[in-house]
């Protein structure tokens, strides 16, 4: 009797099986053919074994059986959340059937559903995102299958969307019609192991041990950038020990308030690491090896002249009206070479390039013999806007009379440019082309287009050029105004006898990149000399911003690149009274570019008093 029962048991069992098998099985596609993205064809489900254990369902006979699942603390714009949204429509577009979305933010003392089958897309909180994270280097994407979770994660955006076209593809293959009409769509395990790279620098670096990934970001200029976050020093240090063993060799150090910076080479690459104290950040910049990506060093040698700065005048009235726009500053150094930035307008550029001309040629009288003595070391341009780097673009060519040795810059990258541009309707527009009119200058007239980084120090005679912020520093966040790319850098100029002169070059820097600077340095922002930002126009929307950062550089000598006829509108601004006499405790001496041919020369180091002036005219109120 007992085997009775055990045998009416089992064909009770075997008939159940089969039941539910002709019900669920997923039919099988064309093994040959491969519908596009999109398509709608979709094979009627014919016979097939049952699933494999470890295949994926998501969608059984018209019902949704997954969840897609993406970080909680991304936002909509965010490229895994638009990733997480275009698969789930694809789905349905293919089945007619809604699958769950959701994100991995769970309650306190409450674990992740492991035997849920789920599509976990992004950097989640779920362990299995971490495993296929730890095996891929940077660069890389991946869908792989761990345990009931199918991981598509990327440390590039050009990843995801690779591994979304990679997975709608999949998802197209394996989805069958039923007999009922519903859909099916079950992805074989073997099927979900997809590695792939997308940025070859950065796949080549040693992958940082602690903090939280935060992005891989084309940083612009040939160059891209690692970004971790909740880092400490320790570990910082830690991956520069890790550098080193993948073949890096240090070229240079810095610490500035706190924060550390390297430079580092391999006979392939340059990088650049950052620890940035204030942030718990680590960034590190990755470009191809070359000499010009390393900065020059202090070189001891008998000075030929004395180092002074020079501001040229920016207005002038031509065709009736006002050229008020523009920025020309131009360093002397001990070693007789020049360092100059950004130039002036390209309207009137002739104008400017030939008061640029002159100036050098007088100021290396006493030691250039002729044009080909007067070196040009660097041609620094804070940003693409056509009144900083106008002159140089549209005169290049008058400059190669001269020992014209590299220009420097560092610009956005095209994507983040075009985001920017999306995302702020008043954002400038048609300023992307000067980008690589910038580059084909440089290869032109034959001299090294250098990009310097945060952090680095470059030497020209006895002053040192430090950078203290370039849109490196700001991305992969979306700015609201191109000023936001404008390089900030620190000189500093001593003589034998130990007294120095700083100056701060801030170009057209808005209170956004200021706040960077202002919280990753502070107080030790306080500077001799500092070039009032933007010409003392508009900060992008952030006033106080600007403002806390000028109460922290307290210069005694302000250089204020804006025409006479302009200077008393800006100088209105309620950011800008910081600087100035009765709220600026240093405040000693104010000079306006004024009119073009005005100019003011500053000996470095600076004793007050000693400015040299040629036609400045009191400003016009």
């Amino acid at each position: 009797m007992k085997n009775s029962f055990k045998f009416i048991f089992l064909m009770l069992a075997l008939i159940l099986a089969l039941s539910l098998f002709a019900a669920c099985a997923p039919a099988g596609t064309d093994e040959g053919t491969e519908a596009p993205q999109g398509s709608e064809n979709i094979t009627e489900a014919p016979e097939t074994e049952a699933p494999e254990s470890g295949d994926f369902t998501l969608v059984s006979n018209g019902e949704g059986v997954c969840k897609i699942v993406r970080p909680s603390e991304l936002v909509t714009e965010d490229l895994p959340v638009k990733i997480a949204i275009d698969i789930r429509k694809f789905i349905n577009n293919k089945t007619g059937v809604s699958v769950d979305l959701g994100d991995d933010w769970v309650k306190d003392g409450v674990s992740f559903d492991r035997d849920s089958t789920e599509i976990l897309i992004g950097d989640t909180d779920y362990p299995e995102t971490a495993t296929v994270m730890e095996s891929l280097t940077y660069g890389q994407y991946a869908i792989r299958a761990v345990g009931k979770k199918i991981v598509v994660f990327s440390f590039t955006d050009n990843g995801y969307t690779r591994a979304m076209t990679e997975l709608q593809s999949l998802i197209n293959k394996h989805t069958v019609k039923n007999d009922d009409g519903s859909y099916t769509v079950t992805i074989p395990a073997d099927s979900l192991n997809i590695t792939g790279t997308t940025e070859k620098m950065t796949a080549t670096l040693p992958v940082y041990k602690s903090g939280k990934f935060s992005s891989v970001t084309d940083m612009g200029d040939g160059c891209y950038g690692v970004v971790i976050e909740n880092t400490t020093e320790d570990a910082y240090t830690a991956y520069l020990g890790d550098l080193k063993n993948a073949g890096y060799t240090v070229y240079a150090e810095n610490d500035i308030s706190g924060s550390k910076f390297a430079t580092l080479y391999s006979s392939e690459y340059t990088v650049n690491a950052g620890f940035y104290k204030a942030y718990k950040e680590v960034r590190v910049i990755i470009e191809p090896y070359g000499d010009h990506t390393l900065p020059t060093k202090k070189i001891d040698a008998a000075p030929v002249t004395t180092s002074q700065v020079t501001m040229l005048g920016v207005e002038g009235i031509y065709n009736g009206e006002y050229q008020q726009n523009g920025m020309c500053i131009i360093y002397r150094l001990s070693d007789g070479s020049f360092v100059i930035v950004d130039g002036g307008h390209h309207s009137n550029s002739g104008i400017y390039a030939t008061n640029i001309i002159k100036t050098l040629r007088e100021q290396s009288k006493d030691y250039a013999k002729t044009d080909k003595d007067i070196r040009i070391a660097a041609w620094i341009i804070s940003h693409p806007h056509t009144d900083h780097f106008g002159t140089l673009m549209n005169e290049y060519k008058q400059f190669t009379k001269f020992t014209f040795e590299r220009i420097m810059v560092n610009f956005w990258p095209e994507a983040a440019f075009t985001r920017a541009q999306n995302a702020t309707a008043s954002f400038a527009t048609g300023l992307y082309k000067n980008y690589n009119k910038t580059v084909s200058v440089a290869k032109e007239i034959g001299v090294d287009y250098v990009v310097p980084h945060v952090g680095q120090v470059w030497w020209f005679g006895d002053t040192s050029f430090e950078i203290l912020y370039t849109i490196e520093s700001y991305l992969p966040k979306v700015a609201n105004a191109f000023n936001t790319s404008s390089i900030v850098f620190r000189t500093s100029t001593a003589n034998t006898a130990g007294k120095e002169t700083t100056a701060i070059i801030t170009g057209d820097a808005t209170g956004h990149a200021l706040a960077i600077c202002n919280k990753l340095y502070g107080k030790d922002l306080q500077c001799d000399i500092m070039q009032v930002a933007h010409h003392g126009g508009g900060t992008g929307g952030a006033n106080s911003d600007t403002q806390a950062a000028y109460v922290n550089m307290k210069p005694s000598v302000i250089l204020w690149p804006v025409g006479a006829n302009y200077f008393a509108t800006v100088k209105a601004n309620s950011y800008n009274q910081v600087l100035l006499e009765g709220k600026n405790p240093n405040y000693a001496e104010l000079y306006v570019a004024g009119w073009q041919g005005n100019a003011v020369t500053i000996p470095l180091p600076y004793t007050l008093g000693t400015a040299i002036l040629n036609n400045i005219v009191e400003p016009k109120n």
